[in-house]
């Protein structure tokens, strides 16, 4: 009977070993322990889980630290506020030139001084006027009759007709003390067409509505025509 039980656990002791290097076999890495006793096979090496967020939390920590370390510094430093330069001063405004003064007008004080720098500047015609050819009659609307003299009285005159001439020669002007302005044309004035209007002695005086009245007068034709003529701002 001892031979049948030893023959048992041999038996059992063989199908134990099969086992054992059976799952030896399917786990090489890892121990195998037997059902009973402390007997055990083979061996797994202990494996240590790493924190995925460890090397984070370090990192954020040192920048925590230097963020404090710099709002230290900072807090110790001593930064005056920039000064602003002061802005310059504005130029000043260039003063307005003053207002010419106007040209006198022709009157009786004028008349009566009989200053010939008074006439400096320009007259204008401020009425109709015209003329007319002597060979064809042809008649020719004068619009613009300008006089111009300087402080002496000596002036260009010009006439514009509207059948397009321009009329341009020189005069003289003069008073007769207490009467009149008198403005004389030294020859017949030249026209852009080679025509020529008879040379013409104007003579001025003040009417009632204070306008200086003239009478143009050609003494080779004795004919005579009256125009009005007034003051401008033009300069001669």
């Amino acid at each position: 009977m001892s031979m049948r039980i030893v023959s048992i656990w041999v038996g059992g002791a063989a199908l134990l070993a099969v086992s054992a290097a059976t799952a030896a076999l399917l786990l090489p890495s890892c121990e195998v322990a037997l059902p009973f006793g402390s007997l055990r096979l083979g061996s797994c090496p202990g494996t240590i889980l790493q924190d995925p967020l460890a090397e984070d939390r370090v990192a954020s920590a040192a920048l925590r630290a230097e963020i404090r370390s710099l709002e230290a510094r900072l807090a110790g430093l001593d930064c005056p506020a920039p000064v602003a330069a002061p802005l310059p001063a504005p130029e000043p405004l260039p003063e307005p030139e003053p207002e010419p003064d106007p040209p006198p007008v022709l009157d009786k004080d004028m008349i009566d001084k009989a200053d010939l720098g008074d006439l400096q500047g320009c007259w204008a015609l401020d009425s109709p006027y015209r003329t007319q050819n002597r060979a064809t009659g042809e008649i020719t609307e004068f619009s613009e009759w300008t006089v111009c003299f300087d402080a002496g009285g000596n002036g260009t005159e010009t006439m514009q007709g509207s059948n397009g001439i321009r009329c341009e020669g020189p005069v003289s002007g003069s008073f007769v003390p207490g009467q009149a302005l008198v403005i004389e044309e030294a020859a017949n004035l030249p026209c852009s067409n080679d025509m020529e209007i008879l040379q013409r002695r104007v003579t001025c005086r003040v009417d009632g509505a204070e306008r200086a009245s003239c009478s143009s007068f050609q003494p080779e034709s004795g004919s005579s025509s009256e125009v009005i003529m007034r003051r401008t701002q033009e300069a001669p």
